[in-house]
């Protein structure tokens, strides 16, 4: 059958899908408002989905692996909650002039891996894990990627990818994140050093991979940059304005130091570097 299936079961209710066809055949649409859905076991459905969640108050749960391989179309802000250990993943293309964030309030995991989305409003990591599965493509300007063709912000939780990846979107960063797993991630738009929630604050970024920032960094003197973890930042592009200052403190007690690699004889901005602990690298003729 076709027809739209609707997810609109409460707050506190849940939809548990236990096999492929269980929202119906492929020709009908879940649209999801509210409630939590989840999966019994292991499941791939290829229903069309509409996200509409202006009440934030759709959830992602469970513990078990639950895949939406349907086109997605995304309309208004989508705060999801992404509550499954087990990893909830869009695999199917996004579109729409909506946008999607993973909620500050996740626990879980949200993967993205459409080679194809195209959705306009722009993607928010606020909280949990944001699993990247496929690179942007067009540069400078984005036409597809897995967070579509906005501006990504990172204001929190972790960042990771399922294989290297590499991202031309426009970047805000704009709160604690965290850069992690054992794939490389490289950022190749302009990034935005602020932070709105304040307006004055230190920046802190926790980098335990290979990350790239390689586009033009910009911000002000209010927005220092603390980097901390055991993995690699490589700052790259020589043209870079951040005001704020790198204040370089990557270890702790039994944990091996981190390194910044700097790119370039301008990646560093205008502002301060402080070393307190961590390695200093220089690459391409610096």
């Amino acid at each position: 059958t076709t027809g739209m299936t609707t997810l609109a079961v409460g707050a506190a209710g849940t939809a548990t899908i236990g096999n492929p066809t269980g929202l119906g055949a492929a020709g009908a649409t879940l649209s999801l408002v509210s409630g939590i859905i989840q999966a019994g076991v292991a499941t791939t459905v290829a229903n069309a989905v509409t996200l509409n969640n202006t009440l934030s108050n759709v959830t992602l749960g469970g513990n078990t692996p639950l895949t939406f391989s349907g086109q997605t179309t995304l309309t208004g802000a989508n705060n999801l909650v992404a509550n499954n250990t087990g990893g909830t993943t869009f695999s199917g293309k996004l579109t729409g002039s909506g946008a999607l964030a993973v909620a500050a309030a996740s626990t879980g995991v949200l993967s993205l891996s459409s080679t194809i989305s195209d959705f306009s409003g722009g993607a928010s990591l606020l909280g949990g894990t944001l699993i990247l599965g496929a690179s942007s493509t067009g540069s400078p300007v984005v036409t597809t990627g897995p967070v579509g063709k906005g501006v990504l912000t990172l204001a929190g939780g972790t960042l990771l990818a399922s294989a290297p990846v590499s991202l031309a979107n426009a970047v805000t960063l704009d709160g604690p994140v965290t850069f992690g797993g054992s794939n490389a991630i490289t950022l190749s738009g302009a990034t935005s050093l602020s932070s709105s929630a304040v307006g004055v604050g230190t920046l802190n970024v926790a980098v335990n991979n290979a990350t790239t920032l390689s586009g033009l960094i910009t911000g002000s003197a209010a927005n220092p940059l603390s980097i901390t973890g055991l993995g690699t930042l490589t700052l790259s592009n020589p043209a870079n304005t951040f005001a704020g200052g790198i204040v370089l403190n990557a270890s702790s007690a039994g944990v091996p130091l981190g390194t910044l690699v700097v790119g370039s004889t301008g990646a560093l901005g205008m502002g301060p570097l402080t070393l307190t602990s961590g390695n200093v690298q220089v690459a391409g003729g610096v």
